[in-house]
Formats: structure tokens, C-alpha cells, sequence
């Protein structure tokens, strides 16, 4: 228990009152420490993901950049990307905050197929994102940051109301 192990229960049998509290006290334990585990994880979770997009935040990104296994993880060379939407204010000002959102929503939406399963995508702050794209060279990390504004320029996004929108990024 104190190592956060689990450790199976053991069959009910006739012991002695003082073992028997003893054993009931144990459960309690065990059961306190994986409710604990789980609040952990739940925790951990809300402070390194972005709650509107779902992608890790920036806390998150800087943790994986300070971390050791990163440093060998991006041994064979990695690119980043920093997208940032145009125009994103005027977006929120002329539509509403909560329109704003949903753009977001949606660039997320579309730009995530278009990254492998290595990749970290990661919302930097407001309307910026980082992609960072492990193992690849500067030449394919350019042609994707093509392909995400090409994307994304000829993308709608639908607004309340059945306003469209199209977004570019720089």
C-alpha cells in the first residue's frame, strides 16, 4: 500500500476481533489511497490540458521540453512549428468571445488528423499553437505547415446563425 501497489484483499476468515479491524482498517486504506491515485491523475490531467481544445497547454509543452527523455526522445532532430491565427481578435470582437471558441474548436479539429502519432500539438496561449514534429527534417516540417494553412484557407467554419468563416494563420 505505501508503495501504490495494488495488493489483492484477502478471503474473509474467522479471525480474532483485533485481526479483523486490523484487515478492515487495511481496506479502508487501500481504498482511500486509490481514490486518492485517482484525484491525482484527474488533477494532473486539468493542469496539463487545455479545457477548450483539448490539447496539452503550455505547462504541459514546457514540462516536455525540461524533461530528460525529451532530450533523447529529440536526439534524431525535431521541428517546431508555432502557428498563430490572423486576424483573431478582430474575430472575437466582430462575433463574440464564445464564436471565437468554437474557431478554435475547429482549427483544432482539422489540423490534428494532419499530424502522426508522434507528434505534440499543443495550444500555446489565445490563438497560438505549437506542433512539435520529432524525427523529421526541416523540408517535410515546412510542406506540413503548408498543408496546415492551405487547410485551413480553404476550410468554413460555420458560425451561429450560418455565418461562414475562413481562417488563414501565419
Amino acid at each position: 500500500l505505501a508503495e501504490d501497489r495494488p495488493v489483492a484483499p484477502h478471503p474473509a476468515q474467522r479471525y480474532a476481533t483485533e485481526t479483523r479491524r486490523l484487515f478492515d482498517a487495511i481496506a479502508v486504506l487501500r481504498n482511500s489511497l486509490a481514490e486518492r491515485a485517482t484525484l491525482t491523475r484527474k488533477l494532473k490531467h486539468q493542469a496539463e490540458t487545455d479545457g477548450l481544445t483539448g490539447l496539452m497547454n503550455r505547462r504541459a509543452l514546457d514540462m516536455i521540453g525540461e524533461s530528460h527523455t525529451s532530450s533523447r526522445v529529440m536526439a534524431d532532430g525535431a521541428c517546431l512549428i508555432l502557428m498563430d491565427l490572423d486576424h483573431f481578435k478582430s474575430i472575437n470582437d466582430r462575433y463574440g468571445h464564445l464564436e471565437g471558441d468554437r474557431v478554435l474548436q475547429e482549427t483544432v479539429r482539422l489540423v490534428r488528423p494532419m499530424l502522426g502519432p508522434n507528434d505534440i500539438f499543443a495550444r500555446f496561449g489565445g490563438e497560438e499553437f505549437v506542433m512539435l514534429i520529432p524525427g523529421r527534417d526541416l523540408g517535410e516540417a515546412n510542406a506540413l505547415a503548408a498543408r496546415i494553412r492551405g487547410a485551413l484557407e480553404t476550410n468554413e467554419i460555420v458560425l451561429s446563425g450560418g455565418v461562414l468563416l475562413t481562417i488563414t494563420a501565419s
